[in-house]
């Protein structure tokens, strides 16, 4: 195991006795520096879906504009993207282990080391975020700070009806059982992350565990600003997808074990 320069398990005893070492500066919604307050860090995991990366980076503009960092973490290595996003300031890295958990806690471990940074969001990059998406964010933020990690929802690229159900089921989901899922666009602040034990460094299922550790702690905002992605998820038939993936996170959630150690900073075994 290789073991990254922030540590998850002093940073938790920490919160606990109140002693972060962090500060957040607050601003009141009727003041107009607001989006300067927050300091967000993006983690985009890529693996094979280069060519959908422009219109991601392209909806991300607006938090590049306000200072925030952006780290993209390449599964596949391809030279040419790594020299593409260094080009438009975006920082690059490359994760010899090309599984999603340890990819995210690539991109996670690159920011806590270089970057001052309150809050931690993982976008995806067939995602599309809506342009308000920060400004609605740092509102929700500021008002009620105690609630500091959550969601956005997401809106399928379809337009037929049946995936405005699976919209509905998926929104009712992460708002009533808490449990949002990493497609509709996860953020939780670092101390709360570190309170929590680090981002799960599993090769799957990292979202819904966050959520699980995250939600006993306290529940999630949601941010009305859904996301836009694909859906080629639901490709295989939109009922047997559903299905398949409720059962799998019922399962999950009934059945887990967490390896001890398993937070951001621990990249596990191949």
């Amino acid at each position: 195991m290789v073991g990254c320069m922030y540590n998850f398990r002093q940073a938790k005893r920490r919160a606990s006795a109140g002693q972060t070492g962090r500060s957040v500066v607050f601003h009141h919604l009727d003041d107009p520096a607001r989006n300067s307050g927050w300091r967000i860090g993006i983690v985009i995991p890529c693996k094979g879906d280069q060519a959908l990366l422009p219109s991601c980076l392209q909806s991300l503009e607006p938090f590049r504009l306000a200072g925030d960092q952006i780290v993209l973490v390449d599964g596949d290595g391809i030279a040419d993207l790594a020299a593409d996003m260094r080009l438009q300031g975006i920082h690059y890295l490359h994760a010899e282990d090309s599984r999603r958990g340890s990819v995210i806690n690539r991109g996670i471990a690159w920011l806590l080391q270089n970057a001052n940074v309150d809050v931690l969001m993982v976008c995806h990059a067939d995602m599309r975020v809506a342009i308000d998406t920060r400004v609605a964010m740092v509102e929700g933020m500021t008002a009620d700070a105690r609630h500091l990690w959550g969601w956005m929802g997401h809106r399928i690229d379809d337009r037929r009806w049946r995936y405005r159900v699976v919209e509905w089921g998926n929104n009712w989901r992460g708002a009533s059982l808490h449990l949002p899922y990493g497609d509709q666009l996860m953020f939780v602040g670092v101390d709360l992350l570190a309170q929590s034990g680090g981002w799960p460094g599993q090769p799957n299922m990292e979202d819904i565990e966050l959520s699980l550790r995250l939600r006993k702690i306290t529940p999630p905002m949601r941010i009305k600003t859904p996301v836009l992605i694909s859906g080629r998820h639901w490709q295989r038939g939109i009922i047997k997808t559903t299905l398949r993936n409720w059962l799998t996170a019922t399962r999950y959630a009934a059945h887990r074990k967490p390896i001890q150690d398993e937070g951001a900073c621990l990249i596990p075994k191949s």
